[in-house]
């Protein structure tokens, strides 16, 4: 609950006629609007957090969206009901008998000490959130009283759900009532595909017969051929890379402020030294290992990046046991008043040997504190600063006080040992293309955009030099484009704008320069022909193969049949409703269906299934004696419910009709 802290980087859209980012139960969301909205929720965010990140981006603007769905949708249901939330029930879901469940489970409220939820932390809090981020107080006030709503909408509905005696009745024959059949099976595979002939009409027919069906419904969606131009460090931009490296290697080995030169010099900000782990660079280890205090290791090339590397110290050194207690400043303790506690604090300590005791009571810091303020065992480079230099300078047994940026430390050095230690000051640099290379690719991405005019232009002749790739199916969401490097919104929102057969011009998505051709437009609905052909191919040569084999089922006995057909009579038990599978075949519905609901020793009409076409005979019925209706009324009672706070919400949305346009400008 605490940390969901959202953001605002909002890309460049270009130009567009359309000012509609979407329609919610007949009504146009204004892209205006809903900007101004998302505006107010980032304006209401950065109060607390300034650092945003484009993954935040995109999640408040999927919250924006969601409140306007329920604003149009849900909350019209809520009014006509009378449904409210008010403020002793607000206050009761939060720090009251009934917290919400996400606040429980939040690991900001846990007690530091016993680790369970702690009404108080949720109290303290919101105050806190209303005294200094009033509108981000006011955003997740109303997140969490819609999801208060919701959850009440729903209960409402689950009370409603009422199965009576003959559904349950019917419900725990279905399950209990078993037969056991005899059939022959003849199937699909066993003929070749080669052997039957669709035509163009067959397939013409299944679709004007079919298209309607919810297995074909169609998404939004586009499809792309497109060639990929990778942007890589060419030979000549590493050896420029080192050489200017090379250059800066005679000064970093003399310079006497190795800190101001990194930072000067770096690609990377440089904070200080940093401890050597032996192989941390593996190609020149033992070069660092073994040199000398003041040594320029380098350039070398380790996970991307060229590297100079100055040994600062090899030696002995010391590593630090210590307990700490912190005391953070607040507006009633400035720092100099914690200053003075914590001298009274040392004194108290060196006169009664109590410091664990005095750190459980006093520290700030509750993750060590629990632990009687211990740090265990750290080297240079692990704690701020103020806090290592008081620590270092500290015998064995002895105490100091120190000030950094978390407040005033107590510190108290249990121990100390010696390690073998070296310090290094790295300088990196990125190996990436150099703008000679970039141009260089986009140049000649470009001219193969420029000299297609249109999709079969450009599957035909581009696949002659380039590898062509396919983005199949993609939806506007899509977060992922096989043969893409990293985010591929870039691409899919071209997509989504660019018209059927339209070429690309080179677009540049990460460290790729791509240029595509859209094959394929999908809109929500009814499919194309095209989009499902290979689907409804399969599905006719299946009807012609299912003839095919009918005409071989020739008798009038199981027995007669299988030797017509040249298989074997088969057989099945415990069949029912619940166990749609039949042995030796495989999921069956339409037959087992049938067979259900057919008498003893009838031979069946021949039916073509999933898997291959069948006759059967059922050869026993058995019907359980002691059925339990109760219990499958409330089993059927509880699955329905399980499914309202999905079904419910989703049947509104159908319902009233919602169309989602924000890809068209994010």
């Amino acid at each position: 609950m605490a940390a969901f802290i959202l953001g605002d980087f909002f890309s460049s859209r270009g130009q567009t006629n359309s000012v509609v980012v979407g329609e919610i139960a007949g009504d146009d969301i204004d892209l205006q609007d809903f900007d101004r909205r998302v505006q107010n929720e980032v304006d209401a965010v950065k109060q607390a957090n300034p650092n945003l990140t484009e993954a935040q981006a995109n999640q408040i603007r999927n919250q924006v969206w969601n409140m306007i769905v329920r604003e149009k949708i849900f909350y019209p249901q809520l009014n006509e009901l009378g449904m409210v939330v008010s403020k002793e029930e607000y206050d009761d879901i939060r720090f009251g008998e009934n917290v919400l469940p996400d606040l429980q489970n939040d690991q900001t409220f846990r007690d530091q000490e016993t680790g369970q939820f702690n009404k108080s932390n949720v109290q303290q809090y919101f105050v806190y959130l209303q005294q200094n981020f009033p509108a981000l107080w006011e955003t997740q006030k109303q997140s969490i009283i819609s999801s208060r709503l919701g959850a009440k909408y729903n209960t409402l509905l689950k009370k409603g759900i009422v199965i009576n005696s003959v559904e349950a009745k019917d419900d725990a024959a279905a399950k209990a009532n078993t037969i056991s059949l005899e059939f022959v099976q003849q199937k699909y595979a066993s003929i070749p595909d080669s052997v039957v002939t669709v035509t163009d009409a067959d397939i013409q027919a299944y679709y004007n017969a079919h298209k309607g069906e919810a297995k074909y419904k169609q998404t939004v969606n586009r499809t792309a051929d497109f060639v990929v131009f990778n942007v890589e460090a060419s030979e000549k931009d590493k050896e420029d890379i080192k050489n200017e490296l090379n250059r800066l290697k005679a000064d970093f080995e003399t310079t006497d402020n190795d800190s101001a030169f990194v930072t000067l010099n770096n690609d990377v900000p440089f904070q200080r030294a940093q401890t050597y782990a032996p192989g941390t660079f593996a190609s020149v280890d033992s070069l660092i290992v073994n040199a000398e205090a003041g040594t320029v290791v380098g350039p070398f090339v380790n996970n991307g990046n060229m590297f100079l590397t100055k040994v600062i110290f090899n030696g002995e050194d010391k590593e630090v046991n210590a307990k700490h207690i912190l005391l953070t400043p607040d507006a009633n303790n400035s720092v100099e008043a914690l200053k003075l506690k914590a001298d009274s604090l040392m004194k108290v300590a060196k006169k009664k040997n109590n410091f664990s005791e005095l750190a459980k009571e006093f520290s700030t810091d509750k993750g060590s504190a629990v632990n009687g303020g211990d740090l265990d065992w750290f080297g240079r480079g692990r704690m701020v600063p103020s806090f290592e230099k008081g620590a270092y300078a500290t015998k064995k047994g002895g105490m100091t006080i120190v000030e950094s940026q978390f407040g005033v430390h107590l510190i108290q050095v249990v121990d100390t040992r010696p390690v073998d230690l070296i310090t290094v000051a790295n300088i990196s640099r990125v190996i990436e293309p150099s703008s000679a290379t970039i141009d260089a690719a986009y140049n000649k991405a470009s001219q193969l955009s420029i000299s297609y005019n249109t999709a079969k232009e450009f599957l035909a002749e581009a696949g002659k030099e380039y590898n062509l790739l396919s983005a199949t199916n993609i939806a506007p969401n899509a977060t992922f484009v096989p043969g893409v490097n990293g985010d591929p919104k870039d691409f899919v929102r071209w997509m989504f704008r660019a018209e059927l057969n339209e070429v690309s011009d080179a677009l540049e998505i990460n460290n790729q320069i791509i240029v595509a051709a859209l094959t394929q437009v999908n809109e929500e609905g009814e499919p194309k022909l095209s989009a499902v052909r290979d689907r409804m191919e399969r599905e006719v040569i299946k009807e012609k193969k299912a003839e095919l084999l009918k005409a071989k089922f020739q008798g009038s006995t199981l027995a007669e049949i299988a030797t017509a057909v040249g298989g074997r009579v088969e057989t099945a038990n415990n069949v029912s409703f619940s166990n749609a599978v039949l042995t030796g075949a495989g999921r069956e519905p339409k037959v087992i269906g049938k067979a259900l609901a057919s008498k003893e020793n009838e031979v069946s009409p021949v039916i073509a299934g999933e898997n291959g076409v069948y006759v059967f005979a059922v050869t026993s019925i058995s019907e359980a004696a002691n059925l339990s209706p109760e219990v499958s009324k409330t089993t059927l009672q509880n699955n329905i419910a399980n499914r309202v706070d999905f079904s419910a919400y989703n049947a509104l949305l159908e319902k009233e009709g919602v169309k989602d346009e924000r890809y068209k400008f994010y």
